[in-house]
């Protein structure tokens, strides 16, 4: 049990430091596999599913190469949860991207409106904007 528990925290604190590359986890797994049972892998893939965010085909994928232990098969498993990996940080660092640009958008807004001398209660209202972040404008 301790060895299953030490692989999942190394593995959250790579997750954690951003050191999730197909390299970085395939070594990883070289280190963490000599060391647990055929149960610990199953139990250690589903908590690498849940961690990593996969989904339920990558996870499957997952389980299967770690099972069979094929180091050829493991990078393709690990390459195919990096690319839903890289694509899930993609489509958040998009919607991140987009939530800074209607934020400045309504600062924006909110300033021209106090400049026509709008009250700030109004303003906030309207642009969904806190007193506090209007005040300064």
């Amino acid at each position: 049990m301790n060895k299953l528990l030490d692989a999942a925290f190394s593995l959250a604190k790579m997750k954690f430091e951003n050191k999730l590359s197909p390299e970085e986890v395939n070594i990883w797994w070289a280190e963490q596999a000599p060391h647990l049972s055929k149960d610990d892998v199953l139990e250690l893939a589903d908590w690498m599913s849940l961690a990593l965010r996969v989904s339920p085909e990558i996870k499957e994928t997952l389980k299967d190469t770690l099972m069979k232990g094929d180091g050829v098969a493991m990078k393709t498993g690990f390459e195919l949860w990096a690319d839903e990996y890289r694509g899930a940080l993609v489509l958040e660092g998009e919607r991140k991207g987009k939530r800074e640009g209607e934020r400045e958008k309504a600062l924006k807004i909110a300033a021209g409106m106090k400049a026509e001398g709008m009250d700030v209660y109004t303003i906030s209202r309207l642009t969904e904007l806190t007193i506090d972040e209007i005040l300064p404008l």
